[in-house]
Parts: structure tokens; C-alpha cells; sequence
């Protein structure tokens, strides 16, 4: 996976949520913004891990516009205002992800008022596929794994796996899960499980799935991610359940 990180990400943000081994919890409102030392940038960082160049945060402007020069090893969604991309605005709801190995040096135009969710350093070298994906359109979402639960596939590549989770109805379901664990975005609405409730970014990341149930309400949304963390920590994983 790429080692390095855009160079928006402040040299002063120190890393966190380095053990992938552990259960990390962000609620929404936590932790604070930091400036990204462009008057119109501010990033919340959610993981960083500078040796390996990953990165989960989200991004948003200042009351001003402004561009991501060199995109490639991203992964975004569009939660708020638009991004322009060759000529093309994309609004709330858009997916994409620009390969590490591209030739083409994707650059972004964000708007005065846009928010980012995104990652860094979980594209493998070997996934060269391009995505842009708009997912307000209702006819590409899928049945989910229970009745009232609806899914949308963003991208699978090695055992990584990315997809968007909408509730209709009040519903609860048990993922089925690389040992490695999954990644939680919650992009609206609020997220139950066991441990207690997770509202609109909150961000959950939990290394061991097997006794993990998620439960939601009509209107609750996630980024669900899974299969992308490290290769060591899948080692110990696997150790860990043939003990």
C-alpha cells in the first residue's frame, strides 16, 4: 500500500489509532478539527499511521474554495457541498476512488462549504480500478442481509470490501466478516450495537467480529469497510482463532 500522505495532512497531527489489534471508538464531535495550514482546509483525523501513509479522516473547506492537487491513493465521499473533476461538479453522495499506480493525477476542486470523508494508504498497488460512483441512484442499491436493511457495493479488490449500509426499518444483522475486523462510518442517522449507540460521525472501528451485531432505524446510513487493514494484523487474527 502507498506510504505516503497528502501533503495537506498537518506535520504536527501525531498518529493515533495505531494498534489495529484494538477496538477504537471516535464519537461524533471528537476529536477536534485541526488547520491544515491552508486558511480554507481543516481535517479531523480519525487514524494515522505516517510509516504506513494510512490515513481515515474527514476534510472540509473554510469559507472558501479550493483544490486537492494530486488525489491518487484516495478514497472520498462526498458528504457535503461539491467537488469539481475535469469540468464534472459532483454533489452529496458521490463515491470515489483514485488508484495509488494511476498515470492520470486525478485533482479536485472542493467548494466553500464541502465535507469529506476519506482514507489513505488502503488502495493497493495492485487495484488500478478507478471509481466514481453517484449513490443517490436508488435502482443501483441491492437487498441487504435482512429484511429493511439495503446495501450498495463500492468496490472489492483482494479480500477488501467496501459498501454503503441504508436502513428502511428498524433492523439488526450480523456482518460477515474478514477475522480481521470491519470499519464504520456513520454518515446519518444512529448505529446501535451492544456497546451502545453511535450517531451521525461517529466512526467505529472494531478488529474482532464474531460477536458483533449492528442494529439501525429507518434513515440510518454507513460507510462499512472490510478486509483492507494490514496483513499482520489478519496473521495475528487468524493465530489468534485457530488457538
Amino acid at each position: 500500500m502507498s506510504a505516503s500522505l497528502p501533503a495537506w495532512v498537518p506535520s504536527h497531527c501525531p498518529d493515533t489509532a495505531t494498534d489495529h489489534g484494538e477496538r477504537v471508538l471516535h464519537a461524533p464531535g471528537e476529536p477536534a478539527w485541526v488547520d491544515c495550514g491552508d486558511d480554507a482546509l481543516e481535517l479531523r483525523v480519525l487514524e494515522l499511521l505516517r510509516h504506513s501513509g494510512r490515513l481515515v479522516a474527514e476534510l472540509r473547506t473554510r469559507g472558501a474554495a479550493t483544490c486537492l492537487p494530486d488525489c491518487r491513493g484516495l478514497e472520498l465521499f462526498v458528504r457535503r457541498g461539491s467537488v469539481t473533476i475535469d469540468g464534472e461538479r459532483l454533489g452529496p453522495g458521490t463515491y470515489m476512488r483514485f488508484p495509488p499506480e494511476s498515470e492520470r493525477v486525478p485533482s479536485l476542486v472542493l467548494d466553500a462549504d464541502t465535507l469529506l470523508a476519506l482514507s489513505a494508504g488502503h488502495i493497493l498497488h495492485s487495484d488500478t480500478e478507478t471509481r466514481i460512483i453517484d449513490t443517490r441512484a436508488d435502482d443501483e442499491w441491492l437487498t441487504g442481509p435482512v429484511e429493511g436493511v439495503e446495501i450498495l457495493p463500492l468496490h472489492g479488490h483482494g479480500t477488501g470490501n467496501i459498501m454503503l449500509v441504508r436502513w428502511l426499518a428498524t433492523a439488526a444483522f450480523h456482518p460477515n466478516l474478514d477475522p480481521a475486523g470491519e470499519e464504520v462510518f456513520v454518515l446519518a442517522g444512529e448505529l446501535h450495537d451492544s456497546a451502545g449507540t453511535y450517531g451521525t460521525d461517529g466512526w467505529v472501528r472494531n478488529p474482532v467480529p464474531a460477536w458483533q451485531s449492528w442494529a439501525g432505524t429507518p434513515g440510518t446510513l454507513i460507510w462499512y469497510k472490510s478486509g483492507h487493514f494490514p496483513s499482520d494484523v489478519s496473521s495475528a487474527s487468524d493465530s489468534s482463532h485457530s488457538a
